[in-house]
């Protein structure tokens, strides 16, 4: 049992560090429109449609 605490105590902490990564390194920038937004975390870029469809 003390092994499932354990792991699953791991689990929540690696999850709860990456999330915490991700977004205070989170960049929104938006046109004039709102309409579409390049956001950039963890140096990766995104351009991202309006309702949240990511475009290649």
């Amino acid at each position: 049992m003390k092994a499932f605490i354990a792991v699953l105590l791991t689990a929540a902490l690696a999850f709860a560090g990456g999330h915490a990564a991700t977004v205070s390194t989170m960049e929104i920038e938006t046109d004039g429109d709102c309409d579409s937004a390049f956001v950039t975390t963890l140096g990766r870029e995104y351009f991202v449609g309006a309702n949240g469809y990511e475009v290649d």
